[in-house]
């Protein structure tokens, strides 16, 4: 089977898959692989992202031959991956069912070891890793079955290299206590880099901050990143919302437009608003974040304003500040 552009960012990109994996089915050699990838990365259709995280370019692969017609097929996979979500920051604790004289003799030499892609740190009754590479997919959950076949292809590297047992028996004592799951190409996030507002929305039952605005590789990110509930947040509430939004443009046409001025963008806002209300569209969890959020955004550009329109000090007029 030839090696296209098209199947490299496929199985690189879209299927996660190592490279590793694609020269062995493909049946090259690593050098030519990387070859390719490099060029590819010269023609704008890949970017690299550290030492071995891909993401597709600026310019888009023109298929050729049988790929056309399978490629024109798949419009519907490729209007997903136009608002990817990227799992990334990912922190795993893993109980150990049984440690040899090695791991213990390690654990007293060095607590912290740093790895390809994650690093690793030991306690007397656990395993901390630390996950440095992201995991990309059309939806939460598609993000999830990567991460996991990431960390169970792990467990037995680990388990060798520190002398541990962490299954036994099918049982595992494996858990993720930090993640954090971004939408890319947000238009809210675009849109408050263009307010150069910084956003974040905490959670009202313990305070800590369960959505934020990711500026970090320009990638205008929205991001759940609640300890406990990121998944569930970019699952059932932000990715379902911003489909539906993108569904009635008129709500981001006004959001864009209007932005200026809060009360005539409420006011327009509100019918559509009310009729997704009623046709049991819009989840009370999303009215609040879309309320939260559009509150900070104008917090940030009514503080510009006052500070535009306060008298300067010296001008003869007394500050604003002044009894």
């Amino acid at each position: 089977m030839k090696l296209s552009d098209t199947n490299i960012i496929k199985e690189l990109i879209d299927e996660r898959q190592t490279p590793k994996d694609i020269t062995q089915r493909y049946k090259i050699s690593k050098q030519a692989f990387y070859k390719r990838l490099r060029n590819m990365i010269k023609k704008g259709y890949l970017k690299k992202e550290g030492n071995s995280t891909y993401f597709k370019g600026k310019k888009l692969v023109e298929p050729t031959g049988s790929e056309k017609s399978v490629y024109l097929k798949s419009k519907s996979v490729k209007s997903k991956l136009l608002f990817p979500i990227r799992l990334h920051g990912q922190k795993l604790r893993i109980g150990f069912f049984h440690a040899t004289e090695k791991y213990y003799k390690l654990l007293a030499l060095l607590k912290t070891f740093k790895h390809k892609d994650f690093s690793v740190r030991l306690h007397k009754k656990c395993i901390q890793v630390f996950i440095d590479k992201s995991f990309i997919g059309v939806d939460p959950l598609d993000c999830k079955g990567k991460s996991l076949k990431f960390v169970l292809d792990l467990v037995p590297f680990l388990e060798k290299e520190y002398g541990v047992t962490l299954i036994k028996k099918g049982k595992h004592f494996i858990r993720v206590y930090q993640e954090e799951y971004a939408e890319q190409n947000n238009e809210l996030a675009k849109e408050s880099e263009v307010k150069k507002e910084k956003i974040s929305i905490r959670d009202e039952k313990d305070g800590r901050i369960w959505l934020k605005v990711d500026k970090s590789f320009n990638l205008n990110e929205l991001e759940t990143c609640h300890p406990k509930k990121a998944y569930e947040d970019m699952e059932e509430v932000i990715q379902p919302f911003m489909k539906l939004l993108r569904q009635n443009p008129k709500i981001l046409n006004t959001l864009s437009e209007l932005s200026m001025n809060m009360f005539q963008l409420m006011n327009s806002l509100l019918p559509a608003v009310s009729s997704l209300v009623d046709s049991q569209k819009l989840t009370v969890t999303q009215i609040n974040f879309l309320t939260e959020f559009l509150t900070l955004m104008f917090k940030g550009q009514k503080e510009k304003m006052d500070e535009k329109d306060s008298p300067v000090v010296g001008d003869g007029i007394p500050p604003y500040y002044v009894g």
